[in-house]
């Protein structure tokens, strides 16, 4: 059985089955007219550019109400207006700080065209000898993590130099077919190290020496 009605949105006349009415809700003509009359939107005022625009009544605010995210972000620009120059006189405008200020210098320009007097410049060294003062007196001695219990010096004079060193690296990894006497695993000659098994740096027996490459010579030095 049909039943005639009028569509609430746009008045026309049309017919629908009566099991398809539900007791207290609305029938439209068709989806469009149900779209627009489910529709329940106001119409407002864009705060930045003026434009009227519709919205859901749960998104209206009491102010700062925009179209468009165009419109809100124009909105949020602040003119701070021109830049001034530099104080040093080199003509180039300066920046603005996090908070919004100008600066009144360029990075590294601050000091520039003066120079220091000179009881600055002797305060200046005199503070820039003691802080290197301060810094070795840090790693010296028996705050130094090669410390030897002073024998520092005596092992210094018996360990090979640079020249006869490279010398025996090479002998040494000639010798181990450029291989890694730790994982066997070949490299190129620069990625080996030459390592004293006995951890004597004053005994240079060729028999005293092995070839690891860079990761084995660090955890052999590691686990001792």
């Amino acid at each position: 059985m049909n039943v005639d009605l009028i569509c609430p949105t746009c008045g026309k006349h049309y017919q629908r089955a009566s099991y398809r009415m539900r007791k207290g809700q609305k029938s439209y003509c068709s989806p469009i007219c149900q779209n627009i009359g489910r529709k329940n939107t106001v119409e407002i005022t864009c705060d930045y550019c003026g434009k009227q625009f519709q919205t859901t009544p749960s998104r209206v605010r009491k102010s700062f109400n925009y179209c468009s995210p165009e419109c809100f972000y124009e909105s949020r620009k602040i003119s701070y207006g021109e830049a001034p120059l530099c104080a040093c006189g080199c003509g180039f405008p300066v920046t603005r700080n996090y908070g919004g200020r100008w600066h009144k210098f360029i990075h590294g320009h601050n000091f520039t065209g003066k120079k220091h007097s000179p009881e600055t410049r002797v305060k200046l060294s005199q503070a820039a000898i003691k802080r290197s003062s301060e810094t070795s007196l840090r790693v010296r001695g028996e705050n130094n993590p090669f410390y030897k219990h002073g024998m520092t010096a005596e092992i210094n004079k018996k360990r090979l130099n640079w020249f006869h060193m490279r010398k025996i690296r090479q002998q040494i990894i000639a010798r181990d077919n450029n291989t890694c006497q730790r994982c066997f695993n070949k490299f190129q000659s620069s990625d080996l190290h030459v390592h004293h098994i006995d951890f004597d740096v004053t005994n240079n027996n060729l028999d005293n020496f092995t070839a690891l490459c860079r990761s084995c010579h660090a955890k052999v030095t590691y686990e001792t």
